[in-house]
């Protein structure tokens, strides 16, 4: 105890130290700057349309000139396309890869309309996979939208870490109570990490980490199926 009472003396006696002899202007600068372009993926020319269809219309007046951001999420299944004059975006929640890379958990696109312009935002989406399961179309500032993208992100990796800890937890029990209730738990919290991972459209971010691109709907019921089986297999053991 003393030895680590020392030790930590030593550590802060020294970083006051180094604090103390740095000049006041002291800073830290790092990466280098960059002439990489926001990357966006155009859509493929023999891709069919989705045939689900919304269109946002400008303010009366038409746009006023400045930067506008268009985000899309809540799509489970297919391809968002997104349209605005001669620009078109294409994107899969389910492969970050081919979103634009300011957008984190959903499909958007930036545009800068002149003011005065009139030309619609069409946004088009596959059917959704149950009635309710409806699309959410957020417009407004850059930076306003994608904070939103960004925290709607932070929520659904805390989703996850939360279903890791406790499988974590409960094969860190198994050890010591040698009980298998606690080895069932920790594989139903894999399995619901995975189901929220295909959910929330996770399984393909930062790139595809599961083979569910173009069989959502197989994913969404077998994972659920196993999911509530388990749960009722559990209830009644």
């Amino acid at each position: 105890m003393v030895l680590a009472l020392l030790a930590i003396a030593v550590v802060v006696a020294n970083a006051f130290g180094r604090i103390q002899r740095w000049p006041p202007t002291a800073h830290l600068v790092t990466g280098q700057p960059t002439q990489e372009q926001p990357r966006t993926r155009d859509c493929p020319a023999d891709a069919p349309v989705p045939p689900a269809r919304a269109v946002v219309h400008p303010p009366p007046g038409g746009w006023p000139g400045v930067p506008q951001a268009v985000s899309v999420f809540n799509v489970f299944a297919g391809e968002v396309r997104l349209e605005y004059g001669g620009h078109r975006v294409c994107g899969l929640m389910h492969d970050a890869r081919t979103r634009d890379s300011r957008f984190r958990a959903g499909v958007g696109m930036v545009i800068v309309p002149q003011a005065g312009n009139q030309d619609p935002v069409i946004v088009y989406w596959q059917p959704a996979l149950k009635p309710g399961w409806i699309p959410t179309i957020r417009i407004g500032a850059p930076s306003e939208v994608q904070h939103v993208d960004t925290l709607r992100l932070v929520v659904r990796t805390a989703c996850l870490a939360v279903a890791l800890v406790l499988a974590a937890t409960a094969l860190m029990a198994y050890p010591g109570a040698r009980d298998w209730t606690f080895l069932g738990y920790a594989a139903l919290c894999g399995l619901s990490v995975v189901w929220q991972a295909v959910l929330s459209g996770l399984s393909g971010y930062p790139e595809p980490w599961l083979p569910v691109a173009g069989h959502e709907p197989r994913w969404f019921v077998g994972l659920s199926s196993m999911g509530l089986g388990a749960v009722l297999c559990g209830m009644w053991l």
